[in-house]
This record gives C-alpha cells, sequence and structure tokens, in this order.
C-alpha cells in the first residue's frame, strides 16, 4: 500500500486500556469561545454582568483522498460510536475524543456531534467531510470536580443520601426521610450577619 501523504491530524480515544487513533489530513479549522453572562434592565440603564469565558464547539474538515480513505474514516467513527453507546457510565465518563492538529497548535478535546455522510460518486477523488465536536475541554482546563452517586456507602456517611432519584428508597405520601427536615436554619443565624440586621 502507497503510503498516505499530507497526514497532519491525530484523532484518538480511549477504550479500555488503549487508545484507537487515526491519523487525518485536515485543511480547516474552525474554533471560538463564547461568554457565560447575563443582562437586567433598569429603567435608564441596561447592565450587562459577565460571568467567566467558555469554549464553543469546534469543527475540523478532513480531505479524504480515495474512496479508501472514505470508507476507512467513516468505519473508524462508526466504531467509536458503537462504544460510546454501550459503554457503562455508572464509573466512567464518556470517552471524548482528543484532535492534535501539531502544525497549528491546536489542541482540543470533545464529543463529535452531528452525522456522517455514506455514498458513492462515480468519477470521485477527493471526499471532504466536516466533522463538528462539543468542546469538553483544553489542555490549560482544570479538572473539573464531578458529583457522583456511590449507592451504599453514601448510606454509611449520611442517612438521608439514601432517599436521593433515582438509587434510593422512594417515599410516599406523608412520610419523610429519617432526620429532622422540619426545622430549617436561617440565614438571619448566623453570627456575623446578625450584626448587619
Amino acid at each position: 500500500m502507497a503510503k498516505r501523504q499530507g497526514l497532519n491530524a491525530t484523532l484518538s480515544y480511549p477504550r479500555g486500556n488503549k487508545r484507537y487513533a487515526i491519523r487525518l489530513r485536515i485543511d480547516s479549522i474552525s474554533y471560538s469561545v463564547k461568554q457565560i453572562a447575563e443582562e437586567t434592565q433598569g429603567r435608564t440603564y441596561r447592565t450587562f454582568y459577565p460571568h467567566y469565558r467558555t469554549q464553543a464547539p469546534f469543527a475540523i474538515n478532513a480531505l479524504l483522498n480515495g474512496h479508501k480513505e472514505y470508507r476507512t474514516m467513516n468505519n473508524w467513527f462508526a466504531e467509536y460510536a458503537k462504544h460510546a453507546l454501550t459503554v457503562s457510565y455508572e464509573d466512567s465518563i464518556w470517552p471524548e475524543m482528543s484532535v492534535e492538529i501539531p502544525t497549528r497548535n491546536f489542541v482540543r478535546s470533545g464529543i463529535p456531534v452531528g452525522t456522517f455522510e455514506w455514498g458513492d460518486k462515480i468519477g470521485k477523488a477527493l471526499w471532504t467531510q466536516t466533522i463538528q465536536f462539543e468542546t469538553t475541554k483544553e489542555p490549560g482546563d482544570k479538572k473539573p470536580k464531578l458529583s457522583s452517586f456511590s449507592g451504599d456507602q453514601a448510606k454509611v456517611r449520611d442517612g438521608s443520601s439514601a432517599y436521593y432519584y433515582p438509587s434510593s428508597v422512594q417515599l410516599n405520601g406523608s412520610q419523610r426521610p429519617e432526620g429532622d427536615y422540619a426545622t430549617v436554619p436561617s440565614i438571619l443565624d448566623s453570627p456575623t450577619l446578625q450584626s448587619l440586621v
């Protein structure tokens, strides 16, 4: 088989103890950032409250030389989708895909979204495929602290966690969880706030 020329990108994802990867020829990258913010309206002014910056979805455009490359890439993405839809996520996270294009200093992780085209056309020599991703993280991002439910271990730490939906004992009518939920501490009970009131 002849050596494939012009490969400048690597897409990979974890599967068990291995990483599955494919090398592609990319001719364009689209990416941006978005501002998470809110606005309020006063009698005479509008106010803008910026909270933080986050990554918007990104896209790459793959150039596939010949029907064999086109079919190989679509089969690789089909295997990724099959793995992502059959894996158990009780103790793991969604298998995000890493996209690396060293010549453009582009490294980002995301989940591919949208559809992939299949088919053929007589006399066609070059296929293009735009792949869109929902951004999950960048190299500079801090590791997120994700919440989790650990079943019986949580019940040992806190009795009320036995009643969290969906892995829980369900109550009905006038039943209520163990503990005293009738007394909710007021924010004014704080010593620092009492001096301000």
